[in-house]
């Protein structure tokens, strides 16, 4: 059974005649009546009495009608959805964030990606990474910012795109202002220190006993924005990425003997990188200079 035969069987029910049927379908009548007749076989009953000039629906054919009908309808849903898909996921770049990651450096990246996409319509979605790597996986996102994780999934593909220090972040003021460069014996005399999570924690707080360091109260906060409010506030300090401490209130020193480096890198599914909004997100991100940043290696 085809489609087009349903088409045909549909027209004749409209018209009455198969010579009217066969103009509207724009096909000759006895292709039409070859069709239906193949229908009929198929289906083992007869659809018409056709008797001279007159052409009316048998009992079995007015059954089959209500059926080919719906079967004609959900057909042109199927299509319409099939259309709204490729023109929402062709004309949008859904793209996930490590919520640990700041927008500082991606601004400019996003200016330029607009730029030479006038029409691409861009969704920015946060996340942890093990929710942002599940929506890639399953078509929800094109792409991802992130840093890698212990374990990772062989479907994924991984592009760095710049590593960066960790600094010690001081609200303006504070003792440990006046030094270029610290170490983390330093921080011995502060009992608050202020922890964006990540999966780089553990081996911060690690760093620090080995260095002695022993804070009365730790907080931890989901995104850096949190750490570096309650940073400006006077609250506590706190080590983060270097991207990330920066803002008005705060002050930054280098971590003189803290080897950490954060490695981010943009993150897709093996095998889609032709799909459109994919291509074009790379293109940008291979002609992007990721300025004071180390390594950009996007290839």
């Amino acid at each position: 059974m085809q489609l087009v035969q349903i088409k045909y069987f549909l027209a004749a029910c409209t018209t009455n005649n198969f010579t009217h049927a066969a103009k509207a379908c724009n096909v000759t009548q006895p292709a039409l009546t070859r069709s239906i007749g193949l229908l009929e076989e198929e289906l083992g009953g007869k659809l018409f009495l056709r008797e001279h000039h007159l052409t009316q629906l048998t009992p079995f054919g007015r059954t089959m009608r209500a059926h080919f009908e719906q079967i004609l309808a959900e057909t042109e849903k199927l299509r319409q959805a099939a259309k709204d898909y490729k023109l929402r996921h062709g004309t949008a770049l859904n793209l996930g964030i490590l919520t640990s990651i700041g927008p500082r450096h991606f601004i400019e990246l996003l200016r330029e990606f607009g730029a030479a996409n006038k029409n691409m319509q861009l969704g920015l979605h946060g996340g942890v990474q093990d929710r942002l790597l599940s929506l890639l996986l399953d078509g929800t996102l094109h792409l991802a910012i992130s840093t890698r994780p212990a374990v990772e999934d062989e479907r994924l593909r991984w592009h760095e795109l710049y590593r960066e220090r960790f600094v010690l972040a001081l609200p303006e003021g504070h003792r440990l202002q006046r030094p270029k460069s610290v170490r983390l014996a330093d921080l011995g005399h502060d009992r608050h220190v202020i922890w964006c999570r990540s999966e780089y924690l553990d081996g911060l707080r690690a760093a620090c006993r080995d260095a002695g360091l022993d804070f009365d109260v730790e907080t931890e906060c989901e995104r850096e924005e949190w750490a570096l409010g309650l940073v400006a506030a006077g609250i506590g300090i706190a080590i983060l990425p270097e991207s990330a401490a920066a803002g008005p209130g705060l002050v930054t020193r280098p971590i003189a003997d803290l080897d950490f480096m954060r490695e981010v890198h943009l993150v897709y599914v093996d095998g889609r990188e032709d799909e459109m909004p994919i291509s074009r997100f790379l293109r940008t991100v291979r002609s992007h200079h990721w300025a004071g940043q180390a390594a950009a290696t996007a290839r």
